[in-house]
């Protein structure tokens, strides 16, 4: 369970596909050869009050 600040992105990641299947595949955003990941991480603020 994450708690406290999350940061939460998402990405483009390319699939393992054969050369020649790869080249006959549509491209850019909508491609068969990319698959979306999202991701969240709890994260610690390194600025503070003493810090700046």
């Amino acid at each position: 369970m994450l708690k406290g600040i999350i940061e939460y992105d998402e990405a483009y990641i390319e699939k393992a596909v054969d050369e020649k299947i790869k080249n006959q595949l549509k491209r850019g955003i909508g491609s068969y050869i990319q698959a979306i990941v999202a991701f969240a991480a709890e994260s610690t603020p390194i600025e503070g009050k003493n810090t700046g």
